[in-house]
């Protein structure tokens, strides 16, 4: 009920391409939409969700908080389809599982910026190399290795991201500097995209380093990386043994 009140309704009421002329009104509920003639469940990750119902086009969501044999047992609803579309989406968890494994499959899209500067292409990172800091008075590797009360003594008013090459402060806003580009553009089938922090400039680099403040205070990088970055994970410590 949470998921069609808070997201899927207002979207459905918002665009008048999900409300065409119709004799009678549509069915809309927390379980099912209907569009014209076509009709989308919403369902959870169960057996029994899994194997009701026959699809063109089944959406999988938090792929990584799934489990395996359910998300195999949703695919198999697309075998009567002419269409057989599928799309995941997920926050990462580990390296080689989940969304991650999905993603070495496909095309690996990134969204690259431009420096107007120099016309090098990056693809901008929470790390020393893209996010200048004032006065930095720690030499660290990956913001990660600094403690909550080292990240209390930083000067973040004017941090902002920049190029590594020339150090020109970058617009992550300015679309006509901004592309999604493919790691491998002959992969056809998969197509995949990674939506990292700086993929938007609403991110400021303040807010993520308070952020990581908060998750080393918890002791939980991995949180931090899954959550907050948008990253697989892939520390010794933090996974079960098979």
């Amino acid at each position: 009920t949470r998921t069609y009140n808070g997201r899927i309704k207002p979207i459905l009421e918002a665009d008048d391409i999900f409300n065409p002329p119709a004799s009678t009104k549509p069915t809309r509920s927390k379980s099912q939409v209907q569009i014209r003639d076509s009709f989308g469940y919403i369902s959870g990750c169960t057996e029994g969700d899994a194997t009701n119902t026959s699809a063109d086009f089944v959406f999988h969501d938090e792929l990584d908080l799934s489990p395996e044999t359910i998300i195999a047992l949703y695919q198999s609803r697309l075998q009567g389809s002419d269409m057989r579309m599928m799309q995941q989406f997920s926050t990462p968890t580990f390296t080689g599982v989940g969304i991650h494994k999905s993603y070495q499959l496909t095309d690996q899209r990134e969204y690259v910026m431009r420096c107007p500067g120099c016309r090098q292409v990056h693809i901008p990172r929470f790390n020393p190399e893209f996010v200048f800091l004032k006065n930095m008075p720690f030499d660290v590797e990956k913001f990660d290795d600094l403690t909550a009360q080292q990240i209390a003594l930083l000067d973040l008013e004017d941090s902002h991201v920049r190029c590594p090459k020339c150090s020109t402060k970058l617009n992550l806003g300015d679309e006509a500097q901004r592309e999604w580009i493919a790691t491998f553009p002959s992969r056809q089938n998969f197509r995949g995209y990674r939506v990292r922090p700086f993929s938007t400039p609403r991110i400021k680099p303040a807010y993520i380093f308070g952020q990581l403040a908060q998750y080393q205070e918890r002791s939980f990088t991995r949180g931090f990386y899954n959550t907050v970055l948008g990253e697989e994970y892939d520390s010794v410590n933090s996974r079960i043994q098979e």
